[in-house]
């Protein structure tokens, strides 16, 4: 018997889900309040992808910052591993 492998997801990628297949089940089941509540979901779980890499890219820039002082190309590195 074959054992089926672990999937791990983070919690926004779940939440994405969930809210798409809200979204589906309420077009599908022509749901109003489901189908909007799905749409919301998806909009906001959508919006955290594009935000949280943003945010981590601007921190890891301004944590650099000092390391600069020594050695100037630190930032155009730390910049490029992004």
């Amino acid at each position: 018997m074959n054992k089926i492998p672990d999937i791990n997801l983070n919690q926004n990628l779940w939440a994405l889900v969930f809210s798409l297949a809200a979204l589906g089940l309420g077009e599908y089941f022509q749901l109003e309040k489901l189908e909007c509540a799905g749409s919301v979901f998806t909009l906001i779980t959508g919006l955290s992808y594009l935000i949280t890499p943003a945010c981590v890219s601007i921190l890891l820039v301004i944590h650099n910052i000092p390391y600069t002082k020594r050695s100037p190309s630190a930032l155009v590195v730390s910049t490029l591993l992004i």
